[in-house]
């Protein structure tokens, strides 16, 4: 049983980088990725699709019973909460585990900032007419986390992956949105995070060839909010 718990233990280990880069190889008929990226390297900002096939591809993916006639996102960077302390990554001495082949340390594959659906926070539809505006007002704290330290040291995957395990943000969205009485607006509030995924080794520091695999995990950090809006006619 011992040997069979290892054998699916290291071949998770194998797999899961391979199987997470063939899910980031999904692309669609244009790189909504790179316009939302644009955003964020404004350090904030609003993106307006109008486009029809773009639009049929948003409800393809979405899921969405009827192609919009116009989305907007909305981006807004994270602000850090205020202990300045979990804002710095404590680094461990490498040189200490390098010399030794007895250690845990991890290896990341740092899957980066990603518009990911999955982090949806609320979401609800409001049918026009609402002048001025329809406004939305929330905020949420967030916090990074790591999933799994599988034997190792926190601090050591903290550092591999370069940030700390319960720092705090506060995520916020602000709006205010004209709406006719021919329209509907579905409203989707997503958290943003910055993903990295990480195996955890034990043996010779930095030689997975003679080391084994302990565990796996994924650590996120959040980085921002978005507020996408679908506009339809009712």
């Amino acid at each position: 049983m011992k040997k069979v718990s290892l054998l699916l233990t290291l071949l998770f280990c194998f797999c899961f980088t391979s199987a997470y880069a063939s899910a980031d190889s999904a692309t669609t008929s244009f790189d909504l990725q790179a316009k939302l990226e644009s955003l964020e390297d404004a350090g904030g900002g609003t993106l307006v699709i109008t486009d029809r096939s773009e639009l049929e591809q948003i409800a393809r993916d979405q899921g969405l019973d009827e192609v919009p006639t116009r989305v907007e996102y909305k981006y807004t960077p994270a602000v850090p909460g205020p202990d300045s302390q979990l804002n710095a990554v404590s680094t461990p001495d490498l040189s200490i585990y390098a010399a030794s082949s007895d250690v845990y340390w991890a290896k990341t594959a740092d899957r980066g900032i990603n518009y990911t659906p999955g982090d949806l926070y609320k979401s609800f539809t409001i049918d026009g007419p609402s002048n001025p505006g329809f406004k939305i007002s929330e905020s949420q704290k967030t916090y990074s986390s790591f999933t799994n330290t599988a034997g190792a040291d926190l601090k050591v995957i903290e550092a591999s992956v370069g940030f700390t395990s319960g720092r705090e943000f506060q995520s916020s969205w602000e709006d205010t949105t004209p709406i006719t009485k021919t329209e509907k607006v579905t409203f989707n509030l997503y958290t943003k995070y910055h993903e990295v995924f990480y195996s955890v080794y034990h043996g010779p520091y930095g030689d997975a060839n003679h080391s084994v695999c302990t565990g796996t995990g994924l650590a996120r950090n959040p980085v921002g909010s978005y507020l996408q809006k679908i506009i339809t006619n009712k």
